[in-house]
C-alpha cells in the first residue's frame, strides 16, 4: 500500500485511518498517511469542528505502531507536535510555539490543531494516530477557535501544500526515530523549549472552579499533566481540559 493516500473529500481522516487499521493492519507501516483536500466532519481535541476551505489547507492523519508504555504515551504527543514545528520552521515560519498539549501557535494565534487517538494492547500503546489540520492558504478563517491564523496570513504568500506535506512526513519520521532510539530526554527538552508561555507569569482559567488564576509553567509530567506554580508558590497539576489559557484581552479563552 502507498504510504501517502490522497483523497479529495472525506468525513474525517482520523476515522478513515482507524478503519484502515482495523481492516488492513498488515498492509500499513509506520508513517502511513491519509491526506484529504476537504473534511466534512473534522474535529479538534476540544470537540470543536475544524472548518476548512476545500483545497486550501492540509488535513491529514498519520499512523504509527510504537509499542510505547501507556504511562509514557505523552512522548508520542511531543513527537508529533515537534515534527510539525520542525517542518513549518523549515518553511520560514517564525514566532512559533507549542501550546500544551499539542496545538501550534504563531504569537497568540492558532495555526495548527491536532487530535491524537490510540489503540491500547494491555499496558502498551499499540496504535497511535495523529490527526493534524494546518491552516495553509486560507486567508479568511471562520473557525470555532477564537484566534486563528494561517501561513498565508503570516508569510504573505502561498505555500505549496504537496511540498509541505513531504516535509511534514520526513520530519515526522525523524522525530519518531528519535523516540524509537530512546532519545526521550532530548524529545522532552525540545518540547519544553518550544512550549507556549514557557516563561513568565500568565493568567489561566480553571474549568472546575471556574476561576482565573495566575501562575507560571513549572513543568510537564511524563504522563502529560501540566504543572503550574501559583503566585503563592503552590504547584498544581492539571490534565487536559482542566485548565485553559486566558489571552491578552483578559476575556478570550483558548
Amino acid at each position: 500500500m502507498d504510504q501517502l493516500i490522497h483523497i479529495e473529500t472525506t468525513g474525517s481522516t482520523n476515522d478513515d485511518m482507524m478503519a484502515l487499521v482495523r481492516t488492513r493492519r498488515k498492509d500499513l507501516t509506520d508513517g502511513t498517511t491519509i491526506w484529504a483536500d476537504y473534511q466534512t466532519a473534522g474535529r479538534g481535541q476540544q470537540g470543536n469542528r475544524w472548518w476548512s476551505a476545500k483545497g486550501e489547507n492540509l488535513l491529514f492523519s498519520t499512523v504509527f505502531f510504537p509499542d510505547t508504555p501507556v504511562s509514557r504515551q505523552f512522548l508520542l504527543t511531543e513527537m508529533a507536535s515537534l515534527a510539525v514545528f520542525d517542518a513549518l520552521q523549515e518553511n520560514g515560519v517564525e514566532r512559533m510555539s507549542i501550546k500544551w498539549p499539542n496545538d501550534l501557535y504563531i504569537g497568540e494565534k492558532k495555526v495548527v490543531g491536532m487530535r491524537n487517538e490510540t489503540i491500547l494492547s494491555g499496558a502498551l500503546v499499540d496504535v497511535f494516530i495523529t490527526g493534524i489540520g494546518i491552516n495553509v492558504n486560507q486567508q479568511h478563517l471562520d473557525f470555532e477557535a477564537p484566534n486563528p491564523t494561517s501561513l498565508i496570513n503570516e508569510l504573505g504568500c502561498e505555500t505549496d501544500r504537496q511540498a509541505l506535506m513531504e516535509d511534514l512526513r520526513r520530519c515526522m519520521m525523524r522525530r519518531y526515530n528519535q523516540l524509537l532510539a530512546e532519545e526521550t530526554a532530548l524529545l522532552h527538552a525540545d518540547y519544553m523549549a518550544r512550549l507556549f508561555r514557557r516563561n513568565g507569569t500568565h493568567r489561566f482559567f480553571e474549568t472546575a472552579s471556574r476561576t482565573c488564576i495566575e501562575g507560571s509553567v513549572a513543568g510537564i509530567r511524563e504522563d502529560g499533566h501540566l504543572l503550574l506554580r501559583l503566585l503563592s508558590g503552590e504547584v498544581r497539576q492539571y490534565a487536559f481540559k482542566e485548565i485553559r489559557n486566558v489571552f491578552n484581552d483578559g476575556m478570550t479563552l483558548e
